[in-house]
């Protein structure tokens, strides 16, 4: 079998739940979430308690520690 594609979820709006649960509920055997970022450093953390309650270590960034180049 091949590796799990490993994603990082950038934007943690309304809308980005339904990916977060996607990933980490239906799609498990092939893609594994490592990471969440956002502007809002509270949501951040919230995704990732959420993401740990379903067995999953996820790292948080805070949208300042992209660059942008």
């Amino acid at each position: 079998m091949a590796d799990k594609t490993r994603l990082a979820q950038v934007g943690l709006g309304s809308r980005s739940e339904m990916y977060s649960m996607a990933l980490v509920e239906m799609f498990q055997s092939n893609h594994e979430l490592v990471a969440v970022c956002d502007t809002n450093a509270g949501r951040a953390q919230q995704r990732a308690n959420w993401v740990k309650g379903h067995g999953v270590e996820v790292k948080t960034y805070a949208a300042g520690d992209l660059a942008d180049d």
